[in-house]
């Protein structure tokens, strides 16, 4: 039985791409999460879920995924984030929001980053 990519019952659940318009929250930067998960030879993964600040954002049938948020300042820790897919094996990672992140014309800072996720079972 493979893995499956179903959001968590505590997450809020985001298809992509998604704006999360909270307002603007102190300390905190316009922030674009974006990129794509693939598979070892590249493919891209469908049905993925992409988990980040307690949002299961669910990736389009490309495997590409975008959400517009509010997130922590640049030179903030490792954002942690955790990639799961139907029949593949989970990928829990973190991203960096540091001095080197691109920032768009209007100040948004960018975080593009490609998730590469193994076929198979959890084990």
């Amino acid at each position: 039985m493979g893995t499956t990519a179903v959001g968590r019952r505590d997450a809020m659940q985001l298809a992509s791409p998604a704006v999360l318009s909270l307002g603007q929250i102190p300390g905190a930067e316009q922030l674009l999460f974006a990129g794509e998960v693939r598979d070892l030879n590249g493919v891209p993964v469908d049905n993925a879920v992409v988990s980040i600040w307690g949002i299961d954002l669910h990736a389009e049938a490309s495997g590409r995924f975008e959400l517009l948020a509010y997130g922590p300042r640049s030179g903030a820790t490792p954002v942690p984030v955790t990639v799961t897919a139907p029949n593949h094996i989970p990928l829990s990672t973190s991203v960096a929001i540091d001095e080197d992140t691109k920032r768009l014309d209007d100040g948004t800072l960018a975080v593009v980053h490609t998730f590469v996720v193994e076929t198979g079972e959890l084990r």
